[in-house]
């Protein structure tokens, strides 16, 4: 039996240390920037970075990988794996300077690195330890090996991506795209949750659903101090309709993200919604067979929160 076991954990360890952990990562990438002209505190990577060895006496075997991109700040979303530990069960994460816990599938803006923390809990399952060692050793292998050949496979996705013919995308004015956004919020629905707006997009046409971030602006009294302050938000846009004007119309949900401050009664908003945001299919094709997209450019809506002046 110990023996078994030793294979299986030499095993882990050796698919485990092929990995660079971020903080390695950051020191080979920060020289790339610096040879590159950016500045020293201009993020290259951006991301979830996962800290399990949180408790003394947590034997971890399997680490699941950092959440992060090298594109930029955005809406990240918490990995669906998790860690493994021989005495302990995985709850959930907890953020480090928020204490805001995490599950899987959970959305997190970032703006660079953002550390979350492993929650554990003590084991009840009734094993001895040399059950719980082999049968963790067992499924960190699988998970390693997995994520070993994953990795592969998103090498090959990529490489196929950047060959695959792409669409085309005609950008215009949202009035000349045939659409009106309209914002319809008032007293009751700033009572009911002030960090959630509704703006209908009054069109005869589909747009595509996307899920992102938004910029957004408070002008007003209460924030002069930091007026002209981009604050992120999610915006969301569902197939899904609601009734406005006699008619069904799709419409934009925005919420604040963590640590954006409440705007107050009376206060304007400014909002900046990126190009691209509503985009359908033209029914053209380009010269590659793929479909031709009309699409916004940028676009800025200003609104008070409330109907209240």
């Amino acid at each position: 039996m110990k023996k078994i076991i030793a294979i299986l954990l030499s095993v882990v360890c050796i698919f485990t240390s092929m990995g660079i952990s971020v903080s390695a990562l950051d020191d080979v990438v920060d020289s790339i920037g610096g040879n590159i002209g950016l500045e020293p505190d201009e993020p290259i990577i951006y991301g979830i970075v996962y800290e399990m060895e949180t408790l003394d006496g947590v034997s971890v075997l399997y680490k699941p990988s950092p959440t992060f991109s090298f594109s930029s700040p955005g809406t990240y979303t918490i990995t669906n794996d998790t860690p493994l530990a021989v005495d302990y069960d995985f709850v959930c994460w907890e953020h480090e300077e928020t204490g805001k816990h995490y599950y899987a599938g959970d959305k997190l803006y970032i703006d660079g690195q953002e550390v979350l923390i492993a929650v554990w809990k003590p084991k009840t399952d009734g094993h001895i330890r040399t059950t719980r060692v082999l049968l963790t050793a067992i499924e960190a292998l699988r998970r390693t090996i997995g994520a070993f050949f994953g990795f592969y496979k998103v090498i090959d996705d990529f490489k196929a991506d950047l060959a695959a013919p792409k669409p085309t995308y005609q950008y215009s004015s949202i009035d000349s795209l045939g659409a009106e956004i309209i914002n319809i919020n008032n007293d009751d629905t700033y009572a009911e949750n002030p960090r959630k707006y509704t703006l209908v997009i009054k069109s005869d046409k589909t747009f595509d659903a996307v899920y992102e971030t938004v910029d957004v602006n408070f002008y007003g009294d209460q924030y002069q101090a930091i007026t002209g302050t981009d604050y992120p938000a999610y915006f969301s846009i569902t197939t899904d309709t609601m009734e406005y004007d006699g008619a069904q119309c799709q419409f934009i949900t925005i919420s604040f993200v963590d640590g954006v401050p409440t705007p107050a009664t009376g206060t304007k908003l400014t909002i900046t919604l990126p190009k691209g945001l509503l985009k359908y299919d033209t029914g053209a094709v380009n010269s590659q067979n793929m479909p031709v997209y009309a699409a916004n450019e940028a676009y800025t809506l200003d609104f008070l929160v409330t109907s209240y002046v």
